[in-house]
């Protein structure tokens, strides 16, 4: 499987405090930064203390169809997640989890659960011109051709955000990924040329093959 154009690929090895770097800006509570979570990988951390705080990726250059992806995994206490597309002064809210790490679309189907033992692998793969989106977890198909109701014309951004639940916890946030249509011909690589591995399996981008192959399903253009 082969990303025509790849507009993020960030795995936070290097990510300093409330740094704004290249095309990703944080926001909200202190303290979002670069933590080890293995012997072997870092995650970014995004506070929920007191009015949370978000990671945002700018979308220039997105296409008709593309895919959004990231690993994620709750702190010590529940914490409340959203991600979302924004254009102009407008968010579009896609996932959202609740007090105890359900996340479910903007229509209110439960896709995933969130904890703090072990990353999961989160994609979004939407169509501008059906304006619907699919949904993947750990590189399997969990819904699709979902109608989001406001028509999303020009993407600028994407945004994984925290809010407080009761104690302050946070959220770990790792290979955010941006990419543009995919083509069935090779994968692309991971930042650095290495893959990481964590709690013992592949990450995402290891399961893009079959990822993009259950995407036919529901989706025809977005695979060609």
């Amino acid at each position: 499987c082969f990303a025509e154009e790849i507009l993020v690929n960030e795995v936070f090895e290097d990510y300093v405090t409330n740094e704004n770097s290249g095309s990703l800006v944080a926001e909200g509570d202190e303290g979002v930064r670069a933590l080890e979570t293995s012997a072997t990988n870092k995650a970014l951390y995004l506070p929920a203390r007191i009015t949370g705080s978000s990671i945002s990726a700018h979308m220039t250059g997105v296409a008709r169809q593309f895919v959004i992806s990231a690993d994620l995994r709750m702190g010590e206490h529940p914490v409340k997640a959203q991600l979302e597309i924004g254009e102009s002064a407008v968010s579009h809210k896609l996932l959202t989890s609740d007090d105890i790490g359900n996340m479910t679309t903007h229509n209110g189907k439960e896709v995933c659960s969130l904890s703090p033992n072990s990353f999961v692998s989160v994609a979004i793969a939407y169509d501008l011109d059906t304006n619907r989106y699919s949904v993947y977890v750990d590189g399997r198909f969990v819904a699709g051709a979902l109608l989001y109701g406001t028509k999303i014309k020009a993407p600028e951004n994407f945004t994984i955000s925290t809010s407080l639940v009761e104690n302050a916890s946070g959220l770990y946030v790792d290979n955010l990924r941006v990419y543009n249509g995919t083509r069935r011909k090779r994968i692309f690589p991971p930042r650095h040329g290495t893959a990481k591995r964590q709690n013992g399996r592949s990450p995402l981008w290891r399961k893009v093959p079959a990822l993009c192959m259950s995407m036919t399903l529901t989706n025809p253009d977005l695979v060609h």
